[in-house]
């Protein structure tokens, strides 16, 4: 009785603990019987995933930061928004775990691949007027198709998919262009040589005809038959 005390922490707590309160006796002057009670708790982690595009580091979606107990167990996943145009390149090694402290994990994605296939046909028909053409384009991009130099030169383009250019955001692109038959042209010239009538009924007659054609916007075989009358 009468003496005064005064109390500490304790030095070697575990590790994941941290001092919190003490009652308010923890010093005085004794009358009594004392107690006097220290209280820890657990230590708090910050535990924050990032999700970023690998080669860029570019934020395909916001920053999770969460803070949970020491010897909490945590698992995270990849952003559902960032899998819309995205694929996850590699798994961090972290992706599970227990918080023991700060932790970042930090997804990495690549953007997802896609087939644009860009076909050359004829109108009605679907002929194939030129070998279609396939190329590897990327969600998210800006992508454009052309008509093709091997269409024959006697087609005409008459019209093409609306997806003939626009964003990446499916698997698979197919776009047509659709051709018809041009209307074909034929140019003559004749000039004839000779006489211009026949006044002798076993006279030999002999006369030149000269002719010149010109097709354009066909292509195949033609005849070109020339009547002359005397």
């Amino acid at each position: 009785h009468g003496d005064t005390y005064t109390t500490n922490m304790l030095s070697n707590i575990p590790s994941n603990y941290e001092y919190s309160s003490r009652t308010s006796n923890y010093t005085g002057t004794a009358t009594d019987n004392v107690t006097v009670t220290y209280y820890y708790k657990l230590k708090k982690g910050t535990l924050t995933v990032n999700h970023l595009e690998e080669g860029t580091n570019k934020v395909l979606s916001p920053q999770e930061v969460s803070t949970l107990n020491y010897t909490s167990n945590y698992q995270t996943s990849p952003s559902t928004n960032a899998l819309k145009t995205h694929e996850v390149s590699k798994t961090p090694n972290n992706a599970t775990g227990t918080i023991g402290g700060n932790v970042t994990v930090t997804y990495y994605y690549k953007k997802k691949a896609s087939q644009l296939t860009v076909k050359y046909l004829e109108d009605q028909t679907n002929k194939e007027l030129a070998p279609s053409k396939t190329t590897t384009v990327y969600y998210g991009d800006t992508y454009t198709t052309s008509t093709s130099t091997s269409v024959p030169n006697n087609y005409e383009l008459l019209r093409k998919t609306s997806n003939y250019t626009g964003v990446v955001s499916t698997n698979t692109i197919e776009v047509i262009y659709y051709y018809q038959k041009k209307d074909s042209s034929l140019n003559t010239s004749i000039t004839k040589e000779g006489p211009k009538e026949i006044t002798k009924k076993d006279e030999a007659t002999e006369y030149r005809i000269t002719y010149t054609a010109t097709v354009t916007d066909y292509i195949g075989n033609g005849t070109i038959t020339i009547i002359d009358t005397l």
